[in-house]
């Protein structure tokens, strides 16, 4: 029936600032607590200060889910559902009123938030407000949408956590599931980031202290992710208006995202039993997924049927389908029809290869020099053809490494192995240069780099554990020259490739440790230094003989 007035939808519009007032001001007193924060230091209207915290983030992200499952919570609840139905007013004008209600609440104790802090963040208050405005409205929308798919609270809240975390989800399971079966090859976790939305919204800079070249990139992505939401907000007045009434209270409004539900419980659920497994033992990898799948499987069925009797044909048939379905495609992973397990490019294709410990390794020995790619590609090999690693054979552990592939064409190509000690000595005479070392290919650039030497000597025959020298500045340039020739000989071998070394053992008098201060970017300020420690190994004759020979002329520290 349609509505002759606006009265229906005042009432419903004021009706809701009232019934759920506790919403909106536990946002207020959450904002104004933070408000105090802000000023309770003695804040200077000048300073630079980050008045958009990462709580703000979350709050946005909590009051988008919240708002709408209480707003909309009739839908939930079969009795209230059909009452409210009853009203004569269009579902439309519902909607709207509803809608409207949830963007007041958030809006005015905002707006007294952002002109109570004004002073602080004097240059940033328009960015800061607006974007912040533009979260919440995607996370409204897609809250707001997930309790139109869904007839309960908790089936909404799955929902909700899953487009907002789906596609790290997705990655994780990945990368969990699939890729080990294709050794060296690695997953970015980059383009998954970018589509999850609380991760893609975060940030870190100051409002105050943003820059356009600064807010430009940001201001993209949360327009992106506002227009998601309106997207959203549109589709949900359809799912609305479509919407069976005698769905509440159902676990989805739609019956066929029930079979949508049950694929993500089993899916997850493996990748979850898998992971827990994987802290114990690698040897019951297939036996724990196999696992997790049935029991995500037939609990997710329970939870949609409400009865524990869910062993029966269909639902057997329902399973087999999956199962079939994710053995295949593990299969055909295994397979690795693509060949990207065994794929390098071609040498004239290669502008620069790197060689480091992992992604996280600051040091990286890079070359540029078509006669050096050869001996990497080599060892590409060798560790594509290394045997799957036998923990009972005695050896010395592995080492995770990573070569990298820059080519002409822009794009890069990343593996990453596992080495294990027959790899160690080629290894550790890549991991010996200058270019991983310090990050330099010339020792004119060390020299240039160096700021300040320090020296620390450990003795092992003796009860004085250690003792401390700084170089004088004369000393730089012969001792650099001696360190880069044994690394250029590969003599200065990186410690996770030595192996039991016996370089503090009772036969050596002393172990050198060095530390370079560099000056990062060529800057001169002390707070910009780069720092480097080398222990300094038995293998490193000419620069042990050194510092043997000249360690009366350094100066002890006190």
């Amino acid at each position: 029936m349609r509505s002759k007035t606006l009265s229906s939808d005042l009432t419903v519009f004021k009706k809701d600032l009232t019934r759920f007032s506790p919403l909106w001001i536990t946002w207020s007193v959450f904002l104004l607590i933070n408000c105090y924060l802000i000023y309770s230091n003695g804040l200077d209207p000048s300073d630079r200060y980050d008045v958009f915290p990462t709580e703000i983030l979350i709050a946005n992200i909590l009051l988008g889910f919240c708002s709408p499952v209480m707003l909309f919570g009739y839908l939930f609840d079969p009795k209230e559902c059909f009452t409210t139905h009853s009203l004569p007013i269009r579902r439309e004008r519902l909607f709207l009123s509803h809608l409207l209600s949830g963007v007041v609440m958030y809006l005015v104790p905002w707006t007294l938030y952002c002109l109570a802090i004004a002073p602080a963040c004097k240059n940033g208050l328009l960015p800061m407000f607006v974007l912040s405005g533009l979260q919440f409205l995607f996370f409204y929308g897609l809250g707001i949408f997930c309790v139109m798919l869904t007839g309960q609270k908790f089936s909404a809240a799955i929902m909700y956590g899953l487009l907002n975390f789906g596609s790290i989800l997705v990655y994780l399971t990945a990368e969990v599931i699939y890729m080990p079966l294709l050794p060296g090859v690695t997953l970015s976790m980059d383009p998954f980031v970018r589509l999850c939305p609380p991760a893609a919204m975060m940030f870190r800079t100051s409002v105050h202290s943003w820059l356009a070249q600064d807010l430009i990139p940001y201001s993209r992505n949360i327009l992106l992710f506002a227009a998601v939401g309106v997207g959203l907000l549109v589709a949900s007045v359809f799912l609305y208006r479509s919407r069976k009434l005698e769905r509440a209270e159902n676990f989805m409004a739609y019956p066929a995202l029930n079979y949508l539900f049950v694929v993500l419980c089993t899916v997850f659920s493996g990748w979850f039993f898998t992971i827990f497994s994987s802290l114990f033992s690698a040897s019951n990898y297939w036996v724990m997924l196999a696992i997790g799948c049935i029991i995500g499987y037939f609990a997710s069925v329970m939870l949609l049927k409400h009865s524990p009797k869910v062993f029966y044909g269909k639902a057997l048939a329902g399973f087999a389908l999956i199962g079939v379905v994710m053995v295949g495609s593990i299969l055909m992973v295994k397979a690795d029809p693509m060949g990207y397990v065994h794929y390098m490019p071609e040498p004239q294709s290669i502008t620069r290869m790197e060689l480091s410990r992992d992604e996280y390794d600051h040091r990286t020995y890079f070359t540029e020099d078509p006669a050096m790619f050869e001996g990497l590609m080599q060892l590409h090999r060798e560790l594509m053809d290394q045997p799957p690693y036998d923990q009972t054979d005695g050896s010395y552990g592995t080492r995770s490494v990573q070569i990298t592939y820059q080519l002409n064409s822009g794009k890069t190509v990343k593996r990453y192995y596992s080495a294990q000690q027959p790899n160690f000595e080629r290894l550790s005479w890549y991991m010996s240069q200058p270019e991983y070392r310090f990050g330099f290919q010339s020792l004119s650039e060390l020299q240039h780099a160096i700021a300040h030497i320090e020296l620390t000597v450990y003795f092992p025959q003796s009860s004085q554990s250690e003792q401390h020298y700084t170089f004088r500045p004369e000393q730089y340039n012969e001792f650099a020259a001696i360190l880069f020739d044994d690394c250029k000989a590969g003599n200065m071998t990186d410690n996770a490739f030595r192996g039991f070394s016996d370089d503090t053992s009772e036969t050596i008098e002393r172990v050198y440790g060095i530390q370079l201060a560099m000056k990062g970017n060529g800057s001169e300020h002390p707070e910009d230094y780069d720092y480097v420690y080398l222990e300094i190994p038995k293998s490193a004759a000419a620069t042990c003989a050194w510092l043997d020979h000249y360690i009366d002329t350094f100066e002890p520290d006190r």
